[in-house]
């Protein structure tokens, strides 16, 4: 060979390994005009260089294929004049590379089966022990092709074995790492692996898997993400393993990452201590920060790889929103929504939804109108508590496709549930509504949205009637209300929910009677619903059937023997009823489910939230059995209203210090999550059942237990004054229920017991004044009008008298023991 061509010809492989093609021409150029255009190794690395250049442009995919044949049609013919050609005096084995480019640009062309047949001619080991960095690359690709060809001819009904497609992808994965060995010690360039090799290397771990040997497609899936070389695959790679050990990998067959090296290194530090070579402190020492972390299960590694894909697919992705960029935006779409739908499964076992969503807020610079990802967004911030910002979030899922209801219906749920704004809700439940009339979802049944909807309306207007609206829209609620439950019924006829809810409303409409039928037929829907049970018994109560209405709530406890809020309606019946002692029970039956429950927290890592949802149907109905005052009146007997909020937070604030803001109320349903506060109701409702049977030791005692989670509870003072009164220390009780109602000024019992001392006090135009408040917060109080009745006939004024009794008695006809609102509503 010449010295001028050897030189020229060894320019062009560095050029070559290097993967430098504007080099790469400059030198070919230069070997063209020494020796002509028609010379082989000009026309082999001619043709190389526009093969590769086009698969840059266009991978080898299976959407590509009609324009490779198009476009590749004359280089076909260029690699086998190539071939062809003899050169003498050449580094290049022109027949053997020209035939391996050819393989690659028929499988690029879809023509598998001559790419097999041209393979299996080409002897691809024959120089296996000496082989150059760009000779390993040709391998692995000759063999990478041969296994994607093999396997899509299988698919077709070839007679290929798994076997041979598995032993193709290891020898490629083999010549790879091989090549990137080598091409690391002589290049500095970053390493560019391209589609095809990219290709065999995931496929092969996840044939692996598919086979069965989820052992050795792990290890295999473990190798690649541990060379550095391979970084351009991690993302996908990770993502992979991080879908394997998810989904295909059963916990008890789980082996975490091996760390042989590691392991070496400490041996070799031991054996010098040994050896005297080193301080004898540090012999046998090993430091905690030179140890490695090591995932303990596989949903600790699987979260390690999604955050390790999720930082590669973030770091620099596509924002440039012009055309030619649409097909790489829309790949990076599909993979970020793969990503967080695996991140989302692995973080739900933790409850780690914060960090979730503060995770996939990142992705949305380049997802803007992509609508899963906003859901998942907004889902993370529900399930994180952040109610407030999810609502904005979802209004952005509403733009984003506004014929879908389910954003619309999750807004109005969180705003009425969560946070108590119930005209909000209403207005999200009626877009709901609106979009849930024009939709046509075929994945979902569109009735079951129409339904949903005029709950969620309904259950608006009803909680808007007692939560400060004026008389005049009151009736125009409630009949609204009354029609959208009805309407609910008739589009889902075999719902409980329609009825349960029209039932309350109808209760709280006073008629009892229709209210009795709706909550008969949810009950012949579902016999052992808790919610309709619990109704039943109060309709009973309002009804005057107190035998049935406790039988009927023995029978819901029998199954729900951990239910607080059926107990406590149990405790109240008993009471009414004259039976103080079984009350008495009742409450240390509810003490001793609470404490076990706490200990079963303890034990099994139990959070508040499942502490709560054991013991109540609903984590807000247990504040409608205030001791001191239902708050159903004021508060719809889920939320407390926005005044009484702050003043029952900052009354809450030696429970929850710092926490508490009255510029910033908080809804209720995060301070009666807290098992303290349920352990505070308790003790009053013990005090309440002690005060009956005049045991004012005892009770002094309950109030006292129940000042130390609430000292400065409205609660806790007009206890402390109920106390005084039948201690007959009435100044001593003025000053309680005067502190509770400037704690809380629409506490009506409050007003109620310090009218009766003022009219013991013969003080009736005060007495009068304060029944007259109450009767304006609780008009359905049977206590509250015989009262005033009482004051107004002593003050000589007997037609007003004659009123007040007149409603005390229409009123009594239709009122429960327990209120009707403290069923629960959960949408």
């Amino acid at each position: 060979m010449s010295s001028k061509r050897q030189k020229i010809e060894a320019e062009i492989l560095k050029f070559r390994n290097e993967g430098n093609w504007n080099k790469l021409s400059e030198s070919t150029a230069n070997l063209s005009n020494k020796y002509g255009p028609s010379d082989g190794v000009v026309i082999l690395v001619e043709a190389e260089i526009q093969l590769r250049s086009y698969f840059v442009d266009n991978p080898p995919r299976q959407e590509n294929v009609s324009k490779a044949r198009k476009d590749l049609a004359q280089l076909k013919s260029k690699l086998e004049s190539a071939a062809a050609s003899e050169v003498k005096d050449t580094i290049f084995d022109t027949m053997y590379e020209s035939r391996i480019l050819t393989c690659l640009l028929l499988y690029s062309q879809g023509r598998t089966a001559p790419c097999i047949e041209l393979l299996r001619s080409i002897n691809l080991d024959a120089n296996k022990k000496k082989m150059s960095c760009y000779q390993l690359r040709f391998a692995a690709e000759a063999y990478a092709v041969k296994g994607l060809c093999l396997e899509q001819t299988k698919l077709k009904g070839s007679a290929s074995t798994e076997e041979d497609i598995l032993l193709c992808y290891d020898r490629s994965t083999e010549y790879s790492f091989k090549y990137m060995s080598l091409y690391s010690e002589q290049c500095t360039l970053n390493l560019s692996f391209g589609y095809i090799l990219e290709q065999a290397l995931q496929r092969g771990p996840l044939l692996y898997l598919k086979k069965g040997d989820v052992e050795g497609g792990i290890k295999k899936l473990r190798r690649i993400l541990t060379a550095k070389e391979t970084s351009c695959i991690h993302q996908k790679v990770a993502r992979d393993m991080a879908c394997v050990l998810l989904r295909g990998l059963c916990e008890e067959n789980y082996f975490p990452p091996e760390s042989d090296d590691f392991a070496a290194k400490n041996d070799k530090k031991i054996k010098r201590g040994r050896n005297g070579s080193a301080s004898p402190t540090a012999t046998f020492t090993i430091s905690p920060l030179d140890k490695p972390f090591s995932p303990a299960d596989s949903t600790q590694e699987a979260i390690l790889l999604l955050l390790l894909s999720e930082a590669i697919l973030n770091t620099d992705p596509i924002l440039d929103m012009s055309p030619e960029y649409a097909e790489t935006r829309k790949e990076l779409l599909t993979d970020s929504k793969t990503l967080y739908d695996l991140l989302a499964v692995a973080v739900a076992d933790f409850s780690q939804y914060d960090t979730f969503a503060k995770t996939i807020e990142s992705s949305l610079k380049y997802a803007y109108d992509e609508f899963h990802l906003w859901y998942q967004y907004a889902l993370s911030l529900v399930c994180a508590g952040n109610f407030n910002r999810s609502i904005r979030v979802l209004e952005e899922c509403s733009r984003i496709r506004p014929d879908r209801p389910l954003p619309y219906l999750l807004s109005a749920k969180l705003c009425i549930t969560r946070l108590g704004d119930y005209a909000s809700g209403l207005l999200h439940s009626k877009k709901a509504l609106q979009a849930a009339s024009v939709t046509k979802d075929d994945e979902h049944d569109t009735e079951d949205y129409l339904s949903a909807s005029h709950l969620c309306v309904g259950l608006s207007q009803s909680m808007l009637c007692t939560n400060g609206t004026s008389i005049e829209k009151l009736a125009d609620y409630r009949q609204s209300a009354i029609l959208h439950f009805s309407e609910a019924h008739n589009i889902d006829p075999h719902g409980v929910k329609p009825l349960l809810f029209l039932a309350v409303e109808l209760a709280l409409d006073g008629r009892i009677a229709e209210a009795v039928i709706r909550v008969k037929q949810a009950l012949e829907l579902q016999p052992h619903d808790l919610n309709c049970l619990h109704l039943m018994a109060l309709l009973l109560s309002a009804e005057k059937h107190y035998k049935e209405a406790l039988l009927v709530l023995d029978t819901a406890i029998r199954f729900y023997p951990e239910n607080i809020n059926l107990l406590l309606a149990k405790c109240k019946f008993q009471l009414h009823l004259g039976k103080c002692e079984d009350a008495l029970c009742t409450c240390n039956q509810m003490t001793n489910i609470f404490v076990n429950l706490q200990e079963a927290r303890g034990n099994q890592n139990l959070d508040a939230e499942t502490m709560l949802e054991r013991m109540t149907s609903d984590g807000r109905s247990i504040t409608n059995y205030s001791i001191g005052n239902d708050l159903d009146v004021t508060d719809a007997g889920s939320v407390i209203g926005s005044t009484a909020i702050s003043r029952f937070e900052r009354a809450m604030s030696d429970m929850e210090p710092m926490s508490c803001d009255s510029t910033h109320p908080q809804s209720v349903t995060s301070v009666t999550s807290d098992p303290s506060v349920i352990r505070g109701h308790l003790w009053l409702l013990t005090a309440e059942v002690y005060l009956t049977l005049h045991r004012h030791e005892e009770a002094g005692q309950c109030v006292q237990e129940a000042a130390i989670f609430f000292p400065y509870s409205h609660e806790v003072l007009y206890a402390r004054g109920r106390l005084a009164q039948c201690r007959e220390f009435l100044s001593d009780a003025i000053a309680m229920y005067e502190a509770c109602i400037c704690v809380n000024p629409k506490h009506y019992k409050a007003m109620l017991q310090w009218a009766k001392i003022h009219v013991r006090q013969g003080d009736l135009e005060f007495a009068k004044k304060l029944l007259q408040d109450a009767a304006r917060l609780r008009p359905w109080s049977q206590e509250v009008w015989l009262e005033l009745g009482d004051v107004l006939e002593t003050c000589g004024d007997i037609e007003g008298a004659t009123d007040c009794i007149t409603t005390a008695i229409s009123v009594e006809s239709a009122s429960p023991i327990v209120p009707f609102t403290s069923v629960s509503r959960d949408l």
